[in-house]
């Protein structure tokens, strides 16, 4: 018998998307620079950076006040030296292109932050890679905080090793106060490690019920690419609106959040 075979080349007919707009963005409490993004994405198999946006006129409406932004480089416009959130004021963002495109985002209340309570530490052993046979010890954050007892309030963790931040997808933390509405909750984040004399530090984010949603969909999305259960890749839509042209869609997030930080050295 003579076995043969064949390929059957598959070519996706993946939607032209090589044009739309990237704005990424947050309002915070902190006193330091607020800053706005903007973009054009690439093809979804480009591996080349996307183009920046320079020429874009950049406000930001406070209640009623609007606060313009200044270009400073590599997509990025900074809000005015002193401008940073205030607690219980809306933020909208508006995107003006130089081909009068208007781009507009839906406006955000930031939030009394919700202060960490606690950063402590616990820890588990597994074997030593570099001494079979030795055991080591890995520790991780475990955190206490007081949600607020009004309903539905939405949490992202950051965690940082000293000032380096655990930036992958499958670092993006979530919680609904769904089932701990109004009391004190804890967190073991075990899968951030850390080693002895480390300084964990944590930030407690609070997000609108849409940001929360937003990075649920991003995370699901990334994070299963390449898996037997992956989604299909696709555009995640934010709170963002081309009001020139009701069928451009516009990706990213501009939305307003405040945190709270607290550290410990694991000794």
């Amino acid at each position: 018998m003579v076995l043969t075979a064949c390929e059957d080349p598959i070519k996706l007919d993946l939607p032209d998307q090589t044009n739309l707009i990237v704005i990424e963005g947050w309002i915070t409490n902190e006193d330091r620079p607020q800053t706005v993004k903007i973009s054009r994405i690439n093809g979804f198999s480009s591996q080349e950076p996307n183009p920046v946006i320079s020429d874009a006129r950049v406000t930001v409406i406070e209640n009623s006040t609007e606060i313009a932004y200044t270009y400073i480089g590599n997509g990025i416009y900074s809000g005015p030296d002193g401008f940073n959130g205030r607690e219980q004021r809306f933020y909208q963002l508006q995107v003006i292109l130089s081909g009068g495109d208007t781009i507009i985002s839906v406006p955000e209340i930031l939030r009394t932050p919700v202060e960490i309570d606690s950063v402590g530490f616990d820890f588990f052993t597994e074997n030593d890679p570099d001494n079979p046979g030795s055991r080591i010890d890995i520790y991780y954050p475990v955190i206490f905080a007081t949600d607020p007892i009004q309903p539905e309030n939405f949490y992202r963790w950051k965690i940082f090793n000293g000032d380096s931040l655990y930036n992958a997808t499958e670092d993006i933390v979530l919680l609904s106060d769904q089932f701990f509405n109004g009391n004190t909750f804890r967190n073991d984040l075990i899968q951030f490690q850390f080693d002895m004399n480390d300084t964990i530090k944590a930030e407690l984010l609070s997000l609108s019920k849409s940001a929360y949603k937003f990075f649920q969909l991003f995370r699901g999305q990334t994070t299963s690419l390449g898996t037997a259960s992956g989604t299909s890749p696709a555009s995640i839509q934010g709170n963002l609106t081309n009001i020139s042209n009701d069928g451009q869609s516009v990706l990213g997030y501009f939305g307003a959040t405040s945190l709270s930080r607290k550290e410990t050295i694991i000794n």
